[in-house]
C-alpha cells in the first residue's frame, strides 16, 4: 500500500485582551488568529502490483491538506471588538500515475484515493462587555469575522491497469455484503469552509 500526504500547520490562536478596570472607558481587542500554512504538492507514481484483504484498504492514498486558520482571542471592555479568525492554508495539486494492478478484496476499499483539501478558517473572536472590573455602563460589543477558508488544488489521476475492489474481485460469485461499498478511484478537490464569526455579549 502507498500513502503520501502533505499537511500544512495550523495557525496559532490569538491572545485575549481586557479593557480598563471599571469599563467606563477603554476596550480591549484580542489577537487575530494566525495564518494556516499551505500544503505542498503530492505526486505518486506506482508500477507495482498492490493487494490487501483488510477492511477499508487503500491501494494508493495521496492527500494535500491545507492547515486550519487560528482562532481569534477574546476581547473584553466597553465597545469591545472581536478580532478576526486567521485565514486557512491552501491544498496543492495532487497527481497519481498508476500502471500496476490493484486488488482489494474486502469492503469499503478504494483502489486510488486522491484529495486536495483547503483548510478551514479560524473562528472570529468573542467580544464581552464585562472587562476586568465590576461595573459596566453602555457600550456595544461586536464579534470578530471568521477567517477565510483555503482553496483546493487540481487533482489528476491516471490509471492504465486493472483495479478490483470488494465484490468486483469475487470472480463472478454472489455479492458479499461484507465486501460492499468499495470504489476503484475516488478523486476530490474540496475547498475549505470559512470560519464561524464571533459574537458580542
Amino acid at each position: 500500500m502507498i500513502y503520501a500526504q502533505s499537511v500544512g500547520g495550523y495557525g496559532a490562536s490569538g491572545g485575549g485582551a481586557g479593557g480598563s478596570q471599571w469599563i467606563f472607558t477603554g476596550s480591549g481587542s484580542g489577537g487575530t488568529g494566525g495564518y494556516g500554512a499551505g500544503a505542498g504538492t503530492v505526486s505518486v507514481t506506482n508500477t507495482a502490483a498492490l493487494s490487501s484483504s483488510y477492511l477499508g484498504s487503500r491501494g494508493i492514498e495521496a492527500q494535500s491538506v491545507g492547515g486550519a486558520g487560528g482562532d481569534a482571542g477574546i476581547s473584553y471592555g466597553l465597545n469591545a471588538v472581536g478580532a478576526a479568525g486567521g485565514p486557512a492554508g491552501d491544498g496543492s495539486a495532487v497527481t497519481v500515475n498508476n500502471t500496476g494492478t490493484i486488488t482489494l478484496t474486502n469492503g469499503s476499499s478504494i483502489g486510488i484515493a486522491a484529495q486536495s483539501i483547503g483548510g478551514g478558517g479560524g473562528t472570529g473572536g468573542l467580544a464581552f462587555g464585562t472587562g476586568g472590573g465590576s461595573l459596566l455602563i453602555g457600550g456595544t460589543d461586536t464579534g470578530g469575522d471568521g477567517g477565510a477558508g483555503g482553496n483546493a488544488g487540481n487533482v489528476i489521476v491516471t490509471n492504465t491497469m486493472q483495479i478490483c475492489t470488494g465484490n468486483s474481485c469475487n470472480g463472478g460469485a454472489a455479492p458479499s455484503s461484507s465486501a460492499g461499498g468499495a470504489f476503484a478511484i475516488e478523486a476530490q478537490s474540496i475547498g475549505g469552509g470559512g470560519g464561524t464569526g464571533g459574537f458580542g455579549v
